[in-house]
């Protein structure tokens, strides 16, 4: 079989996954209005000062705040959280826009063009979820903005598939599962349901574009991908350093604040061994798990990976 027959047959066969995921992507439409339950918001619930997930929990300056004003901090600290998620799925879909035009295949274009649809009904929920609780929505945080940069300014399809498809899902498919373990009103548990499974479908995607292709490259180009993607997560990863917008508001010590979060982050790695570990996962699954990648990625995850 020629090379050309080859990827006729691998194109016959892509057309026909694309069809199967956009008709599996009409049966799980969603609607953001009628499907949630908008009508019975509930107050935030409490952050308690022990509570494990709250990032901030053991920083003096916090600990010694009376109930309200620690109150006032937790909802400032999860509008940080949420319009850092808000922008990831603005940029999501502005690429996933991006690759209506940049893919050739017409049922991959199709498929693209309702994952854009998706991601924008992602980012409305979010938008409108803290509007329903009177909560800004603040800036990407600096490494954020660098990254939204870089990603739409790359015109090479591959790498915008590989943005979008591995490295924001591999993210977002992290936070919004640590997110359900956590105190958060039954809308977010419920939204974020919804949209980790159009995300796992999103990643499917991703992985029959991107897996015979990124299979035709040399090991050395494999490798430089791998660990292109493995960097821009690492620069990622510390983003409750977004937190220190809360030491303008409230004048706490910046250095005092990011020392916490440093040390928190090391004594508490959890959330930052679940993207590594998701992003280890969809590496695989797109044919860039190179032993470099693994090597790397066990550093952070503290157990040994097979490639």
């Amino acid at each position: 079989m020629t090379i050309f027959e080859q990827y006729l047959n691998f194109m016959d066969e892509g057309d026909l996954y694309f069809q199967r995921l956009a008709r599996l992507a009409e049966q799980k439409q969603w609607k953001l209005h009628d499907d949630l339950p908008w009508t019975s918001i509930a107050e935030f619930p409490d952050e308690t000062d022990s509570c494990e997930q709250n990032p901030l929990t053991g920083f003096e300056p916090y600990q010694t705040m009376d109930k309200k004003n620690r109150r006032c901090v937790d909802l400032q600290r999860h509008a940080l959280e949420i319009s850092e998620i808000f922008h990831g799925e603005v940029l999501a879909m502005l690429i996933s826009a991006q690759l209506v035009n940049l893919l050739s295949d017409p049922e991959a274009r199709k498929f693209v063009a309702t994952q854009a649809a998706e991601e924008a009904r992602h980012a409305s929920f979010f938008r409108e979820y803290l509007q329903q609780f009177n909560l800004p929505v603040f800036s990407p945080s600096q490494g954020l903005h660098q990254f939204i940069t870089r990603a739409l300014q790359d015109q090479r399809w591959e790498h915008k598939v590989l943005c979008c498809n591995v490295t924001i899902e591999s993210l977002a498919m992290a936070q919004f599962a640590w997110l359900r373990t956590t105190p958060v009103p039954a809308l977010l548990d419920q939204g974020l349901r919804r949209i980790l499974e159009d995300e796992a479908r999103h990643v499917k995607f991703g992985v029959v574009v991107l897996d015979n292709h990124f299979r035709t490259l040399s090991p050395e180009e494999q490798d430089c991908l791998a660990n292109h993607v493995i960097s821009s997560v690492m620069s990622l990863a510390p983003s409750d350093n977004h937190l220190l917008l809360l030491a303008d508001h409230w004048h706490w010590d910046k250095h005092q604040l990011l020392y916490h979060l440093r040390k928190r982050r090391i004594c508490r790695p959890e959330l930052y061994k679940s993207r590594f570990r998701q992003l280890s996962l969809n590496l695989r699954k797109v044919g860039l798990f190179t032993p470099s990648a693994a090597e790397r990625l066990q550093k952070w995850l503290g157990e040994p990976l097979a490639v």
